[in-house]
Formats: C-alpha cells, structure tokens, sequence
C-alpha cells in the first residue's frame, strides 16, 4: 500500500480519535495531515556537531514510520495536543502513543519511581507487592530517557516557552509506560508511606518527608490519573 492510499484508509481513524476529545476536525483536514506527518517522519535525519559537516542518520528499520503501528493515532494525538488539549488513548494501559505530561509530573514520578527501586533494593518492600526490580529499573531507565530525549529535543529555554496542553508546560511519554508508573506507585504506597528514617537516611529530610507523605502521593495519583486516564 502506498502512502495515498494509506491516507485514505485511516483519515477516518484521525476524525475519530479527534473528535472524541470535542474538537471539531474535517475528513479533508486529517487526510492533510496524515499526508504531512508522514512526509515529516519520513524526511532524512541528520546529526549537526560544531564545526563539522551534517552526517545523516542511518535508519535500522527501514520501513517508513507511517506504515508503524498506531501512527494514525499518533497523529491524531498531535491534532489534539495543538488544539492545546490533553490526548487519552482508546487503551492507556498499553497504547504506546507518546501522550503530553505536565513536566513537573514527570520529574516527580521518576524521582517517585527511583525511591520506590532504592527500597525494594534494600529489601524493604516484599519480592511479591510488585514485579521485579530488574522490571521497575527497566521502566525508569525509559521514563527518565523520555525526560532527558524531550529536554534534548526543547532545549532549556523552550521549557518556559508558551508550548502548554491543558494550561500547563509539557513533555511527551509513552502512554504504557506512564501507566505503568502510576500502577506501580500505587501498588507500593503501604510500602512508601511507612518506611522508616533508616530507609530515608540517603535523602534529604525535606524530600524523605515528601516522598513517604500519602497525602502528596495521593496529588500525584489523583493528577496521573486525569491525565492519563478517561474518566469513568
């Protein structure tokens, strides 16, 4: 299938996810842009270092992006991102559609996650709450690639920029992963809220206080989950 006739077949993919999200979209204007993200993503990349010349980027998988899995989502999720809304995947728990974060989100869920990995590390929380810690390691590791990619990507001054969903300032993450984070906080809250002075001896007293406190936890469960998560 060539890339007109992929369009085609998924414009109506794009309306869809557009339009449950309350904006308005025409079948003429998701053609467009399926037809412009792809040529966007299917454009040579290149890496520019001072003073040397651009070396293009070869590609490992050549199959073009729009051919990927779920890209008529992700497009639609950019619609939606640009109309200054948050995008909520058909299934959040396992779409790896990269959904706008508030950064402040982000950065407390790794530090969140990282605490939770030092104390299953020192086996203060059973082997059996909470998948292993190679697999919570695994999660973070990403996550925190997420934060470091999107920090590259905006460059410091374009996180005060004017570039907001929902009225806040954000990065992109995988929709599964942040999830993911979030069950995991969940899971480990007994685990987190009870841990001892010993447990938080590495920290700083202000920031072990912050992260065993259930009442900050619960915040940013509570904002995780509108963020993320249809309502209902």
């Amino acid at each position: 299938m060539d890339l007109q006739d992929w369009a085609l077949e998924n414009a109506a993919c794009v309306v869809e996810n557009v339009e449950r999200h309350g904006i308005p979209i025409t079948w003429e204007e998701a053609h467009r842009r399926l037809i412009q993200s792809a040529a966007i993503m299917d454009a040579p990349e290149y890496v520019v270092q001072p003073d040397a010349p651009p070396t293009l980027v070869e590609r490992v998988d050549p199959t073009p992006p729009w051919q990927r899995a779920g890209f008529a989502e992700e497009v639609a999720c950019g619609t939606v991102h640009y109309a200054g809304r948050r995008y909520i995947p058909r299934e959040p728990d396992t779409s790896c559609v990269a959904i706008a974060l508030p950064w402040s989100l982000a950065a407390e869920t790794v530090q969140r996650l990282s605490f939770v990995l030092a104390l299953r590390l020192r086996g203060v929380q059973r082997d059996d709450e909470l998948d292993s810690p190679s697999s919570l390691a695994a999660l973070l590791v990403r996550l925190s690639s997420d934060v470091s990619a999107e920090l590259g990507w905006t460059g410091d001054d374009d996180i005060v920029a004017d570039h907001k969903v929902d009225g806040r300032r954000y990065l992109l993450v995988r929709s599964a992963d942040i999830r993911r984070a979030a069950r995991y906080l969940r899971e480990s809250e007994a685990t987190v809220t009870a841990a001892d002075g010993e447990a938080t001896s590495e920290f700083d007293h202000g920031l072990g206080g912050f992260l065993t406190d259930p009442e900050s936890l619960h915040s940013l469960l509570w904002e995780l989950d509108w963020w993320t998560a249809a309502a209902g």
